[in-house]
């Protein structure tokens, strides 16, 4: 089991959230390490540019990392729609798993829709084909589910929360938001930690407890 420590002791809130966005984004992989290594400079270089974009804002002096300053516009906003098309299948997948969750805590398969015959995997990447932009079943399974098993908590945890955002906001949830909210980060987080432990119970996943990446919060 690998773990990651968000530390809000030595760290910024926005620094914080963008490890955890990073880390859902891209599940941890030697060949991902540089492409996260960038990702999280840019989501921290828009965190900024949003924390700052009033003039008052801007004549103050603030404490943060060059890097993050010297980051291109240009090159982060391409890593925005990146992100973005990450994040759908981080989101599908934690919709998916959803039922499975609810399963193990009811103790029985929950209420499902009446377009789904079953609670089975095959029957939600059906329902999240459209959410995760693939026509393809097989795609669903491969780009969608596999490579979120490692972050399947976490996935599940955003989903969730972004679903009750919208619900009181009437609109989708950003990594702005995530990224200026240190108590909307640690609610996700805390839900990720209740979802690791959750999740595997469920014989139907064949989730692996020890291969899921653990993510703890410091204040």
């Amino acid at each position: 089991m690998s773990g990651y420590l968000l530390d809000l002791t030595r760290l910024e809130p926005y620094e914080c959230a963008a490890q955890l966005i990073t880390l859902i984004a891209l599940p941890v992989d030697t060949a991902n390490e540089g492409r996260r290594d960038e990702l999280h400079t840019s989501l921290c270089h828009i965190a900024l540019r949003e924390m700052h974009a009033d003039i008052e804002a801007q004549r103050t002096p603030q404490p943060m990392k060059p890097v993050y300053a010297f980051c291109d516009l240009d090159k982060a906003l391409r890593q925005m729609a990146r992100l973005a098309r990450l994040l759908r299948w981080r989101s599908a997948a934690g919709h998916m798993a959803i039922p499975f969750a609810q399963e193990v805590q009811l103790g029985h398969p929950p209420p499902l829709p009446t377009h789904i015959e079953r609670l089975s995997l095959s029957q939600m990447a059906v329902e999240v084909m459209e959410m995760a932009l693939h026509s393809d079943i097989q795609n669903v399974y491969n780009r969608v589910w596999r490579v979120s098993k490692p972050v399947l908590h976490l996935c599940v945890a955003l989903r969730v929360t972004s679903v009750d955002f919208y619900k009181l906001y009437g609109r989708g949830l950003s990594c702005v938001d995530l990224m200026l909210d240190a108590d909307l980060l640690r609610h996700v987080v805390g839900f990720a930690e209740d979802m690791a432990e959750v999740l595997p119970r469920n014989p139907r996943l064949n989730l692996d407890p020890e291969r899921l990446i653990r993510v703890r919060l410091k204040t």
